[in-house]
Parts: structure tokens; C-alpha cells; sequence
């Protein structure tokens, strides 16, 4: 099963120097992203993945295909097609769940092809110099679940399939 997870501010709002916008301010949206991606194969740019981790695994989809020590593969998704780099991940990964991390291309490339998207919604705007079009992530989609967050009113997290 291929997954995207994300979150972002009322604007679609998602990065901010390299950073998240809200780095450090929602503890329970970090908790949700490590437990979602904890058993999972990450799969994002270099943005994306702030650290490559024996503990982490993932792959890298990127122009430059140097691999980062801790790194599975690197996909060059300039040469190569969603449906391409799907496929090898499938036959070459054990890996139940696979997980789209960013960035904002990527996320719009792979919008088509996932099975399911966990995205956290802000209700805030954040300064910012990366944001995504959630008409193009959510085409098409329908909202299984949404719920609050427990301990703060900004967060919601929902489920699209």
C-alpha cells in the first residue's frame, strides 16, 4: 500500500527554509507522523527526509542520485515515471506500507497513484516558501475519518482514501 503524509496551514502552507513552518509547536502531529511512518517505508526528496537512519528506512527521489549512507535507493523521477518508480519499489521493498513524505512536487506527482493520504490540517497560516494545492492532492477523494486533536484545537487529522 503507497500513502502520503502530510500536514499544512489553512493556506497549504507546508515549508519554510528547508524547515516546517510550525517546527516544534504540535507534538501531537509529530506523534502522528511517527507512529504512521514508524513500520513504513518513507519515500520523499532530500527536503523531505531530514535524516537518514538505519532505524528509518527509505528511499530518496532525487535529480542527483547520490545515496545517502542509510538510504535504500535513489530514484531519479526526471528519467523515470510514478508508475515506474511504484513498480520497483513493489518488487524490490518488503515493506507493507510505503509512504510519500514530500515535497511539494511529489506529493502533486503522486497524488493520482496513492491508496490513502493522512493529512493533518492547521487551522492557522504560517510564513512560508513552499505549499501544496490540495485540489490536486485530494481529487477525487473521498474523507474516511477526520477527528481533533486531543490536546490542541489547530489540529485535525484526516484520512482520505
Amino acid at each position: 500500500m503507497f500513502c502520503s503524509i502530510l500536514a499544512c496551514g489553512q493556506n497549504g502552507e507546508i515549508g519554510l527554509n528547508g524547515e516546517l513552518p510550525w517546527e516544534g509547536q504540535y507534538p501531537e502531529d509529530r506523534e502522528f507522523y511517527e507512529g504512521q511512518t514508524e513500520l513504513a517505508l518513507r519515500i520523499g526528496t532530500r527536503g523531505a527526509i531530514a535524516h537518514f537512519s538505519p532505524n528509518r528506512p527509505c528511499c530518496l527521489i532525487s535529480a542527483n542520485v547520490q545515496k545517502p549512507r542509510d538510504c535504500i535507493y535513489v530514484y531519479d523521477w526526471k528519467k523515470l515515471s510514478v508508475e515506474q518508480i511504484f513498480a520497483d519499489i513493489e518488487d524490490r521493498v518488503e515493506f507493507q506500507k510505503k509512504i510519500i513524505v514530500g515535497g511539494v512536487k511529489w506529493y502533486h506527482a503522486t497524488a493520482s497513484f496513492v491508496d490513502r493520504i493522512y493529512l493533518t490540517r492547521i487551522g492557522k497560516s504560517f510564513n512560508s516558501d513552499r505549499k501544496v494545492d490540495l485540489s490536486i492532492i485530494l481529487a477525487d477523494r473521498k474523507k474516511i475519518s477526520s477527528r481533533p486533536a486531543r490536546h490542541n484545537s489547530e489540529l485535525i487529522f484526516e484520512t482520505w482514501e
